[in-house]
């Protein structure tokens, strides 16, 4: 709307004392003329009104939609928080399984370097017939020492795949173990 047609629109608005209480006595023209002033002010106004009303319902609508929006916007953050925490809790999971598996290693290490310590002079007691013989216990200790560090070792890990995980990988990822060297190898083994 250019200023013009808003100075054009806001003078068909007058205030009511400039419009006479009665017509009565009034010439037929000029009581015409009041009517058909009157009427347009009120067509003027209905469409005013009507462009308000749909203004208001547009705004309604878009305020709807922006709390909409921002319910979701904080459901999402909300999200990314539980996301975070979880995420958080598996570092620090991670942290302690490294922490005990580091400490396991140490003790293993530790036993390893006692049992050598305890036999150090193994060597000496191998240059007699009799002196393995005399403290048999020692050896027998530092085999026992030696075997649980092996079993530890040979623990599967976790992390590795086993046989199922390397079939399970064989059905999801099938690219990576079909060609034409797998298919010699597979005829080959036949």
């Amino acid at each position: 709307m250019t200023s013009a047609q808003a100075t054009n629109s806001s003078a068909r608005f007058r205030p009511a004392s400039d419009f006479p209480r009665s017509i009565a006595g009034m010439e037929q023209v000029k009581a015409e003329a009041i009517y058909a002033e009157l009427r347009d002010c009120l067509v003027f106004s209905n469409r005013s009104r009507g462009q308000l009303n749909r203004r208001n319902q547009e705004y309604k609508n878009k305020a709807m939609q922006l709390q909409s929006d921002v319910q979701r916007l904080r459901s999402l953050i909300q999200k990314l928080e539980v996301d975070k925490i979880q995420l958080e809790a598996s570092k620090q999971q991670v942290i302690t399984e490294l922490q005990a598996e580091f400490a396991t290693v140490s003790q293993h290490l530790d036993e390893l370097s006692s049992a050598f310590d305890e036999i150090q002079d193994f060597e000496e007691m191998l240059k007699t017939p009799l002196g393995l013989m005399a403290n048999p216990s020692r050896f027998i200790q530092f085999l026992r020492k030696i075997a649980s560090i092996v079993r530890f070792w040979r623990q599967p890990d976790p992390a590795q795949p086993t046989l199922a995980d390397t079939e399970q990988d064989r059905r999801d990822r099938p690219q990576m173990y079909e060609g034409p060297a797998e298919n010699g190898r597979a005829l080959l083994d036949r």
